[in-house]
């Protein structure tokens, strides 16, 4: 299981630590709200920067699903999603673009086992 977190945003070159995971819990930024929010804003505008920010510290719904597909994971999972209202069937279609595994907008205390069960059941 691998995590990537804010700041490593779509021009994260250390991809190499999220080869091969069995399930990639990756933050997200609806591409929606972003291209909404700030399309055509001019760089004198005051939230410019928070604009800046937002591309080059976070992965869009629509980069997501390749990066996932590009480190070879077998499940995506959305996590930290930005803005929290985010439709998350919109985050699926967007994610799903670029990735051919599975895709699971995450949820607060959502739980998610990985490995083999063991056929124990829990006491």
């Amino acid at each position: 299981m691998s995590f990537s977190e804010d700041a490593f945003g779509p021009l994260f070159q250390r991809r190499s630590l999220l080869k091969g995971a069995d399930v990639l819990v990756h933050e997200v930024l609806d591409n929606l709200w972003l291209q909404a929010k700030f399309h055509g804003m001019p760089k004198s505008d005051p939230e410019y920067p928070l604009y800046i920010h937002m591309i080059t510290a976070h992965t869009s719904s629509i980069d997501v699903g390749k990066v996932a597909e590009e480190c070879g994971v077998k499940i995506l999972v959305l996590s930290h999603i930005a803005p929290g209202n985010a439709a998350p069937p919109r985050l699926l279609a967007d994610a799903r673009q670029g990735f051919s595994g599975k895709v699971i907008v995450g949820e607060d205390l959502m739980e998610i086992g990985i490995g083999k069960p063991s056929g124990k059941a829990k006491s």
